[in-house]
């Protein structure tokens, strides 16, 4: 992967700042058909193409031989500054191809103290609901709905131990923790490519959509985000060698 990093830098003239992995993978739920997905933020190495009419590109996706996407390093951090939950998910990833300059210890250290936990818990709540909405349109429950399960399930998971615990352990950690027996059930089939019976599904479905209830009150105490684009500019510059 190294080699194909280089690659990419020299095709797109661009220096690889972070990468990782995400999905499957990072959440230890693969089995042995699961793709790679490699995840990674960049800059590109003519600093002046910042400062010109055309903007340099900010997203490269890219299918072979990994499921791979990069964010130029502007866009990242100003996802940043919204509390995005990929960028949370990436600096926690357990699987870190690059990583110059401790970057994921300064995307750690800015997470913990300035990210909104309300809302990260906002979006994993918004992600129960919208997977919970397509689960009750199917008659019958197959592979796709269960994998769509396990997301509802680790994303029940993440909302509660945010609000119990606060959000610096890391999504994969606390998802661990606080994931429960009817996640871990579902990720040993999901690896051993089995399909639990429909009505224990159903009734796992059933239960978060009562516990969903719950948990959109409940989030309600959670402090609103505040500003911190100070701190990133002062990140960026450093990133840019602009000091």
């Amino acid at each position: 992967m190294e080699e194909w990093f280089k690659s990419l830098e020299k095709e797109w003239k661009i220096e690889i700042l972070f990468a990782c992995e995400a999905g499957s993978r990072s959440w230890r739920i693969d089995s042995p058909v699961s793709d790679q997905d490699v995840r990674f933020i960049y800059r590109h190495q003519e600093i002046r193409s910042y400062l010109s009419l055309s903007k340099p590109v900010d997203v490269i996706s890219i299918g072979v031989p990994y499921d791979s996407q990069g964010w130029d390093i502007f866009k990242a951090l100003d996802l940043t500054a919204k509390s995005n939950p990929s960028m949370y998910e990436w600096a926690y990833s357990p699987i870190i191809y690059v990583d110059k300059n401790d970057f994921s210890r300064t995307m750690k250290a800015i997470i913990s103290e300035h990210f909104s936990s309300y809302s990260l818990v906002k979006h994993y709540l918004s992600l129960m609901t919208r997977n919970l909405r397509e689960l009750s349109r199917k008659e019958e429950l197959e592979e796709k709905q269960q994998k769509q399960l396990i997301q509802v399930l680790r994303a029940e998971a993440m909302v509660k131990s945010m609000m119990e615990v606060g959000i610096d352990k890391g999504p994969y950690i606390l998802v661990e923790k606080y994931g429960g027996e009817e996640y871990h059930l579902l990720v040993e089939a999901k690896k051993q490519g089995k399909l639990l019976p429909a009505h224990k599904l159903q009734k796992m479905i059933e239960r978060v959509e009562e516990e969903l209830v719950v948990l959109e009150k409940t989030c309600l105490h959670l402090p609103r985000p505040k500003p911190f684009k100070k701190e990133l500019n002062t990140w960026l510059w450093n990133l840019l060698d602009c000091r």
